[in-house]
């Protein structure tokens, strides 16, 4: 009989709900926007009172306030700071609202330095469906560029890298590079325990946000699991910071051939995320049991890939994912970052729809830990919610909605402190 792995029983007293109530995620600005509902969700028609809370500076003689619907702009106007009334607001449908403050001085301009102060609401988010069907060789499509992919060899090079005295001690440090399907290799930095025996450890792979950038090295994760941190685009890892930024300043890769499905920069970024977890896979120290995928923004939108298109995955912790909801325009909705289409012809939206993770969150079968930001126009929130609502029943363990915050990482709320505490409970135990 097949042994049941520690996440099925970590997680089997737990049920699917559509959010988690959380504390505002507190700007620099010494005063705060905050809605009426304390779950983040209404229902259509529904009165949303967004007033002010906290010390609004003395220097604030107006505010810019900005309305969204679905993530779009509906309005702005300029509004005295004395007596600053609440914004109301009610969703005619599935959606969004979200209000945004931006402080002025007296002559009505932006004070610089200022953060932008806002929060949102989902209405009726459970109701949202794609703007498109999803491609009926959806699954036919992945099933064989995953088989492509197979064929090729992964012919690691792993070097190793010099951590600090007292990490040194215990962990290995490797740069590791993994041919993929495609010109750009997987490049990484892989961190685990020194000397650990055979099928002992749980493996993660940590995916990036968006822009070019080194590897980081793992080193909490490392301590009680093989965790590889894997770059996006196949970059050295370890450059100078010139190196990165000079990259940067180029368009950035994902928009590049998004109009050939075949050539398709995001298809080989998807088969990518699947290659590092094949390397993973193969280290005899990899437990065979706990495959934990983890990621924000474009990382977010990697873990989501990898737990469709990877069976073996066992947890996936998507925070404020990208790349969903490409055609949302469509249907008056802003589309996830990078806006992959915007108001594209046909044969783009086509080819987006392959590369949507609304669609591949069809295909997840491994728990999810989801997240998004009330107040996020960069990574709408209405995207994310399109994407559990793709999901199996059950899958999706929790959909946390934070208050106030944009499109940040959820601090100490981004549940590496979960993943912590299964490697922890997975190290050392046998098959």
């Amino acid at each position: 009989m097949k042994k049941a792995s520690v996440t099925d029983a970590a997680f089997a007293a737990l049920t699917e709900f559509a959010a988690v109530s959380l504390p505002a995620v507190v700007q620099k600005e010494t005063f705060l926007l905050r809605s009426s509902s304390s779950s983040g969700i209404v229902k259509t028609g529904e009165k949303v009172l967004f007033t002010l809370a906290g010390t609004v500076p003395e220097d604030t003689a107006y505010f810019l306030v900005k309305k969204y619907v679905n993530g779009m702009l509906k309005s702005e106007k300029t509004v005295p700071a004395e007596n600053f009334p609440p914004v109301v607001m009610r969703g005619r449908g599935p959606g969004s609202l979200t209000v945004t403050l931006r402080r002025l001085d007296k002559a009505k301009n932006l004070i610089p330095g200022t953060d932008v102060v806002g929060d949102g609401v989902l209405v009726d988010p459970e109701k949202l469906r794609p703007a498109r069907k999803r491609p009926a060789d959806f699954e036919e499509f992945w099933t064989k560029n995953l088989s492509l992919l197979a064929k090729v060899p992964m012919n690691v090079k792993r070097k190793k890298v010099p951590l600090p005295p007292e990490e040194a001690k215990e962990l290995l440090c490797e740069d590791v590079r993994i041919e993929s399907l495609g010109e750009v290799p997987v490049t990484g930095y892989l961190v685990m325990p020194k000397k650990a025996e055979k099928k002992s450890l749980p493996a993660i792979v940590c995916y990036h946000g968006a822009g070019c950038k080194s590897c980081v090295k793992q080193i909490e994760f490392g301590r009680n699991a093989i965790v590889l941190d894997a770059n996006a685009h196949g970059l050295e890892n370890g450059r100078e910071k010139e190196y990165y930024l000079e990259l940067n300043k180029r368009l950035d890769p994902v928009l590049r051939n998004r109009d050939s499905l075949k050539n398709s920069y995001l298809k080989f970024l998807f088969l990518r995320t699947v290659r590092a977890l094949d390397f993973v896979r193969s280290l005899p120290e990899w437990d065979g049991k706990n495959l934990i995928v983890f990621g924000r923004s474009q990382g977010g939108s990697q873990s989501l890939a990898a737990a469709a298109l990877c069976k073996e995955v066992t947890l996936c912790v998507s925070n404020v994912p990208a790349l969903g909801d490409h055609a949302g325009k469509l249907v008056r909705r802003q589309p996830g970052w990078p806006v992959l289409n915007g108001r594209a012809g046909e044969r783009i939206r086509k080819v987006s729809d392959y590369v949507d993770i609304v669609n591949l969150a069809s295909l997840v079968r491994a728990p999810v830990y989801l997240s998004a930001g009330l107040m996020d126009l960069i990574c709408p929130p209405t995207s994310i919610a399109l994407a559990k609502n793709q999901m199996k029943k059950g899958v999706c363990r929790e959909f946390r909605l934070f208050p106030c915050m944009g499109h940040h990482a959820p601090g100490k709320d981004d549940r590496s402190d979960m993943i912590l505490a299964l490697c922890r409970k997975t190290k050392g135990k046998r098959s």
